[in-house]
């Protein structure tokens, strides 16, 4: 269902909670979309770029992205995910999660956060990064409980209060 044939009877200053926007679907911008608590996406891996261009315009401050095929991105597709999504400012708090398919692919990823960052803090499978506003970017994964779509690991990106520091590259 289109959200514009069911807008009219929602109450436009309210906020929705949890918004799950299907692959097909396009109008990022409706704001519906745009201001959900939570906007879970579950696409192709073909519109990665396409996304990573729609995160830096969206003001929601938890996303949910996970991929419906079974080409997995690389390491440094889903970094860009990050930081597009970085590139709007976000509260304290705000999070995205990217299921990934592979542990080898969220050790990448992390090795990608600590190699591109200067004083990051890192365990195996977490590393907090300083950010130019005077945050932290804490990136971590972790196994899933049980199979969610086609992903068993979860990566989780959230900003914290820290020190003011220099900025991930």
């Amino acid at each position: 269902m289109e959200i514009a044939s069911i807008s009219s009877i929602l109450d436009p200053s309210r906020t929705l909670r949890n918004v799950s926007v299907p692959h097909v679907y396009s109008n990022y911008q409706h704001s519906f979309v745009k201001n959900a608590q939570q906007l879970s996406i579950c696409t192709y891996t073909v519109v990665i770029n396409q996304l990573a261009w729609v995160f830096g315009t969206m003001e929601n401050q938890r996303f949910h992205f996970d991929l419906m095929d079974f080409h997995t991105p690389s390491a440094n597709d889903y970094f860009q995910l990050v930081l597009a999504w970085l590139g709007a400012e976000r509260r304290v708090g705000s999070m995205i999660t990217l299921g990934l398919r592979t542990d080898q692919i969220g050790e990448e990823i992390l090795e990608l956060v600590r190699s591109r960052t200067e004083r990051a803090e890192s365990t195996e499978r977490c590393v907090i990064a300083p950010l130019i506003n005077g945050r932290k970017l804490q990136v971590s994964y972790a196994p899933l409980p049980e199979k969610i779509h086609l992903s068993t690991f979860l990566l989780t990106a959230k900003i914290m209060e820290g020190e003011n520091s220099q900025k991930i590259d």
